[in-house]
């Protein structure tokens, strides 16, 4: 069955302004921030929320992705350049 959510229901409420510069300030604490990010990512209560918590966490996966791609070519560089020379 297919349930249609309602304009006022809690998951639909809008975030104000003051709500989405403390989402912000939540979020740029180091570790507590990240773990409040990847929960409100992950949580499907207001979808607001969730959408800006998935904005926010896009830069991260972007960044790991660069990182660990950097890992493997210095590994790998090291590998065919650093171990040959004797």
């Amino acid at each position: 069955m297919n349930q249609k959510t309602n304009e006022n229901s809690p998951q639909n409420q809008s975030i104000s302004t003051s709500g989405y510069f403390s989402l912000e300030v939540l979020y740029a604490i180091p570790i507590i921030g990240t773990i409040f990010l990847i929960k409100h990512a992950t949580d499907s209560s207001n979808i607001n929320r969730r959408n800006f918590a998935r904005s926010k966490f896009i830069p991260f996966i972007i960044w790991g992705v660069v990182i660990v791609g950097l890992l493997i070519f210095g590994i790998t560089i090291y590998a065919i350049n650093g171990w040959a020379i004797e």
